[in-house]
């Protein structure tokens, strides 16, 4: 072919020099594709580009399958060359300073962490962001979001803690956001100190290792067992742990005997009042009168049988009832003995004379002197005025007048007066003035 003879290997162009001129070999340049493939047959690295990607599939000198025609970071089969994000981070290769890799994109969100530290580009989730905020950690100046900066937060990734300031035991990020150190935690008695920290959370005056309900005032112990609790007024106080109506150091509550009156509650009728309680005598006075539980002293009992007077229908004792007794509070006796006592009798001496109007209830003999003679009615025994010529009414009454010879001026009726008359209860005998041995009264009458 060129004018003269050569051999076999010499005789045309044989690019690859595999002794077969181009013209004849049906691979010029011995990348494997076929030269009828083969967009520069007289260059191993080009062939063609069947997927596009904008890398020769014999980029290496020899004909490869399209998913390995040149570096494929992210192995998608297209190479980076013809891929615009090589490393499928999700940044295009243009605007991502690390194309071949895929945590390394850029920092748009400006936050000191790459927006693909994911692998993809997000610039939420471009590292850990503990609160969510879209700013990574690393970049955050408060990790947590507590209000607490990260350089002032023992614990930049727990919104719960951060310091404690106060001392009192109590985080001021307890809440979950940054507060004052008075507010650093549940504070029942509002002192500063949150309850953690508080020895005595409710104030009450008992320590909280020995307080019932360290969180009620009112609630905390029973240290005196009388059921009424020690700070019921809202103090620890056993003496003053309830109403105590007795004042004896144990509240009502818990005391069997509320008013000490010797009554037990449950038998009390009136437990805060001594001077009430029952009556069980039934005497219609309670048996507390005295202030004390005492049935045999339990109101005036003036003739001390055990029944107070009020309840006792014969206080004096002396058979008559207290209505009809003339002095209910003295005893009296039954001088007449005829079964009614004095104070009730009507006629106490039985003389006959009403006891309304008997001088001496307690003398037969004595009585009124209704006819104003001197001598008592009844100075018989029976009341007896006499009269009509009896002569045994209310004393001797020789002349049977009516008027008793103590009160007779003319006790024979001579018409010679007592004093004038030598024998007063002689009609015949008066006188004798004119001493003729006669007596002036010798008729029956004086002369």
């Amino acid at each position: 072919v060129s004018g003269t003879e050569e051999p076999t290997d010499n005789d045309g162009w044989d690019y690859d020099g595999d002794g077969a001129c181009d013209d004849g070999d049906d691979d010029d340049d011995n990348d494997g594709a076929a030269d009828d493939n083969d967009t520069e047959d007289n260059n191993e690295f080009v062939c063609h580009d069947d997927d596009g990607d904008t890398c020769d599939e014999c980029v290496s000198g020899t004909e490869e399958p399209t998913d390995n025609d040149g570096w494929d970071y992210d192995g998608d089969g297209a190479c980076d060359d013809g891929d615009d994000d090589d490393d499928n981070d999700g940044s295009v290769d243009d605007d991502d300073s690390h194309d071949n890799d895929e945590y390394q994109c850029s920092f748009d969100d400006a936050d000191n962490c790459d927006d693909c530290s994911s692998g993809t580009y997000n610039t939420s989730d471009d590292g850990w962001d503990y609160d969510a905020d879209g700013l990574c950690d690393d970049g955050d100046p408060d990790d947590d979001n507590d209000g607490a900066a990260d350089d002032n937060d023992t614990e930049d990734n727990n919104e719960f803690v951060c310091h404690d300031d106060d001392g009192d035991t109590c985080d001021e990020c307890v809440s979950g956001t940054e507060e004052p150190t008075d507010n650093d935690g549940w504070d029942y008695d509002g002192d500063g100190a949150c309850d953690d920290g508080d020895d005595d959370d409710d104030n009450d005056g008992a320590l909280d290792d020995a307080d019932s309900h360290d969180n009620d005032e009112y609630q905390c112990s029973f240290d005196d067992a009388d059921n009424c609790d020690d700070c019921s007024s809202g103090t620890y106080n056993t003496s003053d742990d309830g109403w105590d109506y007795d004042a004896d150091g144990l509240c009502d509550d818990g005391d069997p005997d509320d008013d000490n009156d010797g009554a037990l509650d449950d038998a009390d009728t009136d437990d805060n009042n001594e001077y009430e309680c029952s009556d069980d005598d039934n005497d219609t006075c309670d048996d507390c009168s005295s202030g004390t539980y005492d049935t045999s002293d339990d109101g005036p009992d003036n003739e001390s049988d055990g029944i107070c007077d009020a309840g006792d229908n014969d206080d004096d004792n002396d058979g008559c009832a207290d209505g009809i007794d003339d002095e209910p509070n003295t005893w009296d006796d039954d001088y007449d003995e005829d079964g009614t006592p004095d104070d009730c009798d009507d006629d106490a001496d039985n003389d006959g004379s009403d006891q309304s109007v008997d001088s001496d209830d307690n003398d037969e003999f004595a009585c009124s002197d209704d006819d104003g003679d001197t001598c008592d009615d009844c100075s018989s025994g029976s009341y007896d005025v006499g009269g009509n010529g009896e002569q045994n009414g209310d004393g001797w009454d020789y002349d049977g007048d009516g008027a008793c010879d103590a009160g007779d001026d003319d006790d024979d009726n001579d018409g010679a007066l007592d004093e004038n008359d030598t024998d007063d209860n002689n009609e015949y005998v008066c006188h004798d003035d004119d001493g003729d041995t006669c007596d002036e009264c010798v008729s029956g009458t004086e002369e």
